[in-house]
């Protein structure tokens, strides 16, 4: 009995096996990773630059504390992301949909495509 149930068995998995679908990605591309545009020179050091000493400078002893470093580092990142957000929000309704997402994302691609020719 026990040798029909396995060849029972045995029969329904190698059937099972024959009727399988192929993969839906070729086996060859299985490790291939798309090309993944470089994000734009971004840095603290960039966006601090314009500020002056006295603007770090919050209790003006002449000197800059890692806590007036900090809040000014994210007054300023605070503002870049403001001004991102409105360039991303182009229909202004402040959520950010599939489409605008998707306009950002080619513009960014095609402006990365165009800085790597000249360079």
């Amino acid at each position: 009995m026990w040798r029909r149930c396995l060849a029972a068995t045995l029969l329904a998995t190698s059937l099972e096996v024959s009727v399988s679908l192929p993969p839906r990605q070729p086996k060859d591309t299985y490790l291939q990773v798309p090309e993944v545009p470089e994000p734009s020179d971004f840095g603290l050091a960039e966006l601090l630059s314009p500020l002056a000493l006295q603007d770090l400078d919050a209790n003006s002893d002449s000197a800059i504390s890692e806590t007036e470093f900090v809040a000014a580092a994210e007054s300023v990142v605070r503002e870049a992301a403001a001004r991102a957000w409105k360039s991303l929000d182009s229909n202004g309704n402040q959520w950010l949909d599939l489409e605008e997402l998707a306009t950002v994302v080619r513009k960014s691609w095609t402006e990365g495509e165009g800085k790597k020719k000249k360079g």
